[in-house]
């Protein structure tokens, strides 16, 4: 069972019984979790949708069979923006819980059933979110689990102090931002809604908990950290290991009494491969520090010129000689497969960037890996398309 060996996770909740009739559910306040009330058996059969969510994002909550209780609207806890609460259909009575994170990447925030001449940027969310509900209905298939799936959507373009953001130029940086967003609230507010609406219960044993991003969503990973946010069991970055995202998390975790694992699943030579990818950022940095040892002299009062042997003018030079600094040593362990550091694995996969939602949600996938030995001998794991 994925996680389960690797960290000794228990479960901690369980499952309600009674059929509830249909009705709205007002938007629960962030706050403390109520005591756990008596043992119940099994889920409520308990579907509600928002009529205020988007039409897009209604219509696959909606359609998605089979038909696992869900809960759909908006929550403060997510700044006001809908979040998906949904049992994987099949849970068993009295199971541990896993329960999943799910934040998702550059522009699915918006979710549009894609149709012909419909641009990708008003498509992906949906294809997305599809794949994560897909993955999450095949774990439940492979686990003794009771997996629920949560699945926030961000505020997209959110300006932050004139900040650019990665590739869209204005990516939401504050997502989960423990100022605004801080994530126990999040938390707090699922955890209502699944013991009062959906019969989920809480009890004395620890949650398994995964945080979980794609793409462009690790930022949101690494806000929640870096918040300090102590329930959290794994951090799960699926093709999300961006430059100061997945080490940025670990370099949080390494405060806490009792660190989470971070797990990065990274595409070799993708657009997340920080070696030999799209956008290769270790290598940069290590090639421009070389450069930079050898023509720092020759750079004194020429800030603006190239040197012999530089793309780079001085001034780019010398910036990225000093990240080097920073970075040298997550980047010395990525080229050694973490070997090095207990507190992270490091899964390397040809599978494509955008299918990682589809087959590794929730950590789906990666049991047949040996991934429960993490830390017993191979920490670098290879997984085929």
């Amino acid at each position: 069972m994925f996680l389960s060996v690797a960290a000794g996770l228990v479960g901690g909740l369980l499952v309600g019984a009674c059929i509830a009739a249909p009705a709205p559910v007002p938007v629960p306040a962030a706050g403390v979790v109520p005591t756990a009330p008596p043992r119940v058996k099994s889920p409520r059969a308990r579907n509600y949708i928002d009529p205020s969510v988007p039409a897009g994002l209604r219509e696959i909550v909606e359609g998605r069979a089979p038909a696992g209780p869900r809960w759909l609207g908006p929550l403060q806890a997510n700044g006001g923006r809908p979040v998906l609460i949904y049992i994987a259909a099949g849970a068993s009575s009295g199971a541990a819980v896993r329960e999943v994170f799910h934040f998702h990447g550059t522009y699915a925030e918006h979710i549009e059933i894609r149709r012909e001449g419909l641009a990708k940027r008003l498509w992906v969310g949906a294809d997305r979110l599809t794949q994560t509900m897909e993955a999450i209905d095949e774990l439940q298939t492979t686990t003794e689990d009771t997996v629920v799936l949560v699945y926030p959507l961000s505020a997209g373009k959110r300006r932050d102090s004139g900040l650019r953001g990665w590739t869209n130029q204005a990516y939401d940086r504050r997502w989960m931002d423990a100022e605004i967003e801080p994530f126990d609230q999040l938390r707090a507010a699922v955890l209502k809604i699944l013991r009062e609406e959906l019969g989920v219960h809480s009890q004395e044993h620890a949650h398994t908990v995964i945080a979980e991003a794609h793409s462009a969503g690790g930022i949101a990973l690494r806000n929640i950290a870096q918040g300090g946010s102590s329930q959290v069991d794994h951090y799960l970055f699926l093709d999300a290991s961006f430059q100061g995202w997945a080490d940025g998390c670990r370099e949080a975790t390494r405060a806490s009494k009792d660190p989470a694992q971070v797990v990065l699943v990274v595409t070799r030579g993708g657009i997340a491969d920080p070696l030999q990818g799209r956008d290769p950022w270790c290598a940069v940095l290590e090639h421009d520090h070389r450069i930079w040892e050898g023509r720092a002299d020759w750079c004194v009062g020429r800030a603006h010129r190239r040197p012999p042997g530089s793309e780079r003018d001085c001034r780019s030079l010398e910036e990225n000689a000093q990240q080097w600094s920073k970075y040298d040593l997550w980047c010395q362990s990525l080229g050694d497969g973490m070997q090095a550091d207990p507190g992270v694995t490091l899964i390397w996969t040809q599978v494509v960037h955008a299918q990682h939602p589809r087959r590794f949600a929730g950590g789906l996938g990666l049991e047949s890996l040996g991934f429960e030995h993490q830390n017993e001998g191979a920490k670098t794991l290879e997984t085929s398309p």
